[in-house]
């Protein structure tokens, strides 16, 4: 079963120390789901380049509050994207939540794109639990990428697996102005962890590959076909309770 929840630093950091204590904490299964970044992203730069965002593919990096949300433009359709049209366009993503806030007059908040990312995050794990390959999605995950920096979570390129997180990808190149948008970043993401992160934080407790039950092979193939209809079932209802947030909100 994969775990994925509301991106803060602080759930997740609680989930993470939650399931240490309990000797059950695989870091490939917990997720802080940050698709809601991406999909700004693309919706905004659609907006900039009067293209539809479903074409738009942009790599949102390290939170998801404020400045430690950095979205590489250069690595996105249109890199060329510069000046105050940039710096403009990269705080409306960081801080796009707020202007959600300010349109309702402080009467609620995303609602409807993160029902939006929250299907296609759940849409993502479901198909690559299914054994689907080339399944990729941002995700704030336990990561080696700026552990040195005090940030052992990150938020960057996952590829999903049935077990969860396959593959973490590097950031990769960036620009000179995208660096300096990480180091903001990774001391205030930095910051955070350790506000939340109790003393006592050894990994003892991890579990990176956890016992496997012995299973007759009827039972094996029982539990896939179960897995299998849960599968398409809970695409279903997301689906639907996207479709009803998109008329009714």
């Amino acid at each position: 079963m994969l775990l994925s929840c509301s991106t803060s630093t602080p759930k997740i950091l609680t989930k993470n120390q939650v399931f240490k204590s309990k000797r059950v904490y695989n870091p490939k299964r917990l997720f802080g789901v940050t698709t809601l970044d991406v999909v700004r992203a693309s919706k905004f730069i659609s907006e900039i380049k009067g293209t539809d965002p479903a074409n738009e593919e942009v790599i949102v990096v390290g939170g998801h509050s404020g400045v430690t949300i950095v979205p590489l433009l250069s690595q996105s359709n249109h890199p060329s994207i510069d000046g105050a049209i940039r710096d403009a366009l990269v705080k409306r993503i960081q801080f796009g939540g707020d202007e959600v806030v300010e349109a309702k007059g402080g009467a609620g908040s995303a609602t409807l794109s993160m029902a939006f990312a929250g299907s296609r995050m759940a849409d993502s794990l479901l198909r690559a639990s299914q054994g689907e390959t080339g399944v990729f999605e941002p995700a704030f995950v336990e990561s080696p990428l700026y552990k040195e920096y005090g940030c052992d979570f990150f938020s960057s390129k996952v590829e999903l697996g049935p077990e969860g997180v396959k593959e973490i990808h590097p950031v990769g190149k960036v620009s000179l102005y995208e660096e300096k948008l990480i180091e903001v970043a990774l001391k205030d993401l930095a910051a955070n962890i350790k506000k939340v992160r109790p003393p006592d934080t050894s990994p003892a407790h991890a579990v990176t590959n956890p016992p496997a039950r012995v299973r007759s092979s009827s039972r094996q193939t029982h539990k896939r076909a179960i897995n299998g209809y849960l599968g398409v079932v809970t695409r279903f209802v997301l689906y639907v309770v996207v479709y009803f947030l998109m008329c009714f909100l």
